[in-house]
């Protein structure tokens, strides 16, 4: 029936005089429907239900499509980064996969952008959506059939269904659950607080209200108290208590509009159960989400610019680009409410950046690709384009504040991790006060404020296309050794070229804090003090304790007893421990703990071979040499006749180590690939760069997190 036409009289019945008498009427409705939110019954008129269903099945099917092309965008993603062939053919087909599903994704986003653009503005009190619950006769015998397999399927009418509020009439008839003697109306009524505090369905409420609200109802072809009082509502009140999790922050079953919209947009309505797959929905591509639909609260993990990450590059003074491996950024985005729907119905997204919070909004998508996942990579030494700020132009989003909580990190792919999983190094931090002196127009800067290495990224280069701001993410104890590990692997797919975007500070601090860590045998935590200022104070106290002859010696010890700490060291922190490696003086001859036998200073001498035997090209070679000084300064010394000379002292002359040390280097990294010492088979066994540099992530199911994976336990302790 067209919305012109007049509606059809539901039925007859005359007026009974008598007291406490009831009416039979048959109505010519075959839809009932019950809405959560205002406690009320609806009746749609047999004329006008097929269209009515009809419109909610296309509204929650929009959702569905979408949700399933960002699923089809995964799988090629997946399968994209699962390729390992070096057939050109094939690895063009499997990207053209990609960039297919790509559009297939913004078709669907279209086209539920079509629908959603019907819906009123719920950021200025409009009701958005409407939420309900169809109240329909079981098949069978109303507990579901079975599986081939034995398993039983969904009851039929077990789910949610969306509409749009204009296309509820005036005129259908409706049947409040309430009563006079309600303290509380419309939903309220049937919500009670339990004794944790959580607001819950009050089945045994619901229940007396329907039963009360019965007679009025009744049809010849409808069992009431089998498909509404003890069926559909009664499931549906049992499974919604039993959602409620302990980790949201309200605990209590939301019905408010905003939480209303928020699960039609986790495509609630494309579900035959009140649980979809047990809570996790793929909300977006390139993400992963647990959602609770009681609260219409969820936590979605958001990988940009996709699982398999960017292949960042960076451009040296001579024009020269290195590739230092792939990185992504992984957020983890609290949704609920109008935000979190936005975050959820937008392909594109904008960063509100404040001095103790970040946030995020979805925003209209792109007009470039939202993913890339050719082997170019990203120029980070470069400068930020001017990026406009995206605008909400959907009026059902629009005044939207970017509240949604982000946390996250910024991840890459660690060559020593066997289980070749992305692993963080930085953490996302709040706001960019903190960041003074840095310089805002780069997109990437790396530096050292307050006890800790911070990172300030171009919010582009984290999120993508259409994000807006900079991000700030630091490095705090836990994330120390890796953050190390991730900076000397940098510096050698750079083949040692000064990095740009560390800042001279940073670095500063990192070749320090080594230093600290291999004299000492200590946790890098233990030196992340306040200030570079406060660590150049205690390096200078360590190197004039080395004044002393056993102080060498046990430096000595330190570097023999624990080699695997100075792979990931710098050029820098490798000169200044070599510096005090080799002084030497009166008190030194005449000390006992140098001689091992009648050669004089024989530890000390291995001690310093094999610290360059994990130099691993000869440009690291001649940096360590460049650098041999007390505080790693740069000098235009000699010094590698000063160690040949030191290496010829006592009995035992190694001096001849260490040509041989410099003629089996490499000239070029063997990028992707764990550094080894150059006098071992692997090391000379792996020439070129890995063949799958770009692509070595393996891809997880866009449904399952996986934990975190742990390093060796030599990272652990060293820089746990």
């Amino acid at each position: 029936m067209s919305d012109n036409e007049k509606p059809v009289p539901a039925g007859k019945a005359k007026t009974n005089t008598q007291h406490d008498s009831k009416v039979d009427v048959h109505y010519n409705a075959t839809e009932l429907y019950f809405r959560p939110s205002t406690g009320e019954l609806l009746l749609v008129p047999k004329s006008e239900a097929l269209a009515f269903e009809n419109h909610g099945k296309a509204m929650c099917k929009a959702v569905d499509d979408f949700q399933q092309a960002n699923i089809g965008l995964s799988q090629a993603i997946a399968a994209f980064g699962n390729f390992k062939g070096s057939d050109p053919i094939a690895k063009a087909n499997a990207e053209k996969a990609v960039t297919n599903a790509e559009q297939q994704v913004k078709k669907a986003n279209d086209a539920l952008r079509e629908k959603i653009s019907k819906l009123t503005d719920i950021s200025n009190g409009g009701t958005a959506i409407v939420e309900l619950i169809p109240i329909r006769q079981l098949k069978g015998d109303g507990r579901g059939s079975r599986t081939p397999s034995g398993q039983r399927q969904a009851q039929y009418g077990r789910k949610m269904t969306y509409v749009v509020p204009e296309r509820i009439k005036p005129h259908w008839r409706t049947y409040s659950l309430t009563s006079k003697k309600d303290t509380q109306s419309g939903h309220k009524s049937a919500l009670k607080k339990d004794a944790n505090g959580k607001y819950k369905i009050d089945k045994e409420k619901l229940t007396e209200q329907l039963r009360t609200i019965k007679p009025k109802i009744k049809a010849d072809f409808y069992n009431f108290d089998e498909h509404a009082v003890t069926g559909v509502l009664g499931d549906w009140a049992e499974k919604w208590n039993a959602n409620l999790k302990v980790s949201y922050a309200s605990n209590h079953v939301d019905l408010s509009g905003q939480a209303q919209l928020m699960r039609y947009m986790a495509g609630v309505g494309a579900s035959t159960e009140w649980e979809p797959t047990e809570g996790k929905i793929g909300l977006k591509a390139e993400a992963k989400a647990d959602f609770a639909l009681a609260e219409a609260k969820g936590a979605m993990k958001l990988f940009a610019p996709h699982r398999l990450g960017w292949v960042w590059q960076f451009s040296a003074s001579d024009g020269k680009t290195y590739p230092l491996g792939a990185v992504r950024a992984e957020f983890g985005i609290s949704l609920s409410g109008i935000v979190g729907a936005s975050a959820v119905a937008e392909l594109g997204c904008e960063l509100k950046i404040e001095p103790k919070k970040i946030g995020l909004r979805g925003v209209p998508p792109p007009n470039r690709r939202l993913f890339s996942v050719n082997d170019e990579g990203v120029q980070i030494a470069g400068r930020d384009t001017e990026i406009t700020p995206a605008k909400a132009e959907l009026g059902v989003f629009a005044g939207a504040k970017a509240d949604a909580d982000v946390s996250g990190a910024i991840q890459w792919l660690n060559p020593e991790d066997k289980a070749q999983k992305f692993k963080d190094f930085a953490k996302i931090a709040p706001g960019v006060s903190a960041m003074a002196g840095a310089g805002i127009s780069a997109k990437l800067e790396l530096t050292y404020i307050d006890g800790k290495f911070r990172f300030l990224m171009s919010a582009s280069l984290c999120v993508g296309v259409g994000a807006k701001g900079k991000i700030k993410f630091e490095v705090d104890a836990r994330l120390i050794g890796e953050f190390m590990v991730w900076v000397f692997y940098q510096l050698y797919h750079a083949n040692y070229e000064v990095l740009a975007f560390i800042r001279r500070e940073a670095f500063a601090a990192i070749t320090d804090i080594q230093f600290l860590v291999i004299q000492s045998g200590q946790n890098a935590a233990k030196f992340l003090l306040d200030d570079l200022t406060q660590i150049q104070a205690y390096v200078d106290a360590v190197i004039k304790n080395f004044e002393a002859s056993e102080r060498r010696n046990a430096l000595a010890a330190n570097v023999l007893s624990n080699p695997k700490m100075l792979r990931i060291s710098t050029p820098e922190a490798k000169g200044m421990l070599l510096y005090q490696l080799t002084r030497h003086g009166k008190a030194d001859w005449l000390d006992n703990g140098n001689y091992i036998g009648l050669d004089a200073y024989h530890q000390r001498k291995k001690a310093v071979l094999l610290i360059l035997s994990w130099t691993q090209t000869l440009a690291d070679f001649q940096n360590v040499l460049q650098h041999l000084t007390a505080r790693g300064s740069k000098t235009t010394e000699d010094t590698r006749s000063h160690l040949k000379r030191f290496l010829q002292l006592g009995v035992n002359d190694m001096d001849d180590e260490l040509d041989t040390i410099e003629r089996r280097l490499k000239r070029q990294p063997s990028r992707g690939y764990a550094v080894a010492m150059n006098d071992s088979p692997r090391y000379d066994f792996l020439r070129g760069d890995n063949p799958n540099f770009t692509m070595l992530a393996q891809v997880e199911p866009i449904n399952q997190i996986d934990p975190m994976h742990i390093g060796p336990d030599e990272d652990k302790t060293m820089y746990a």
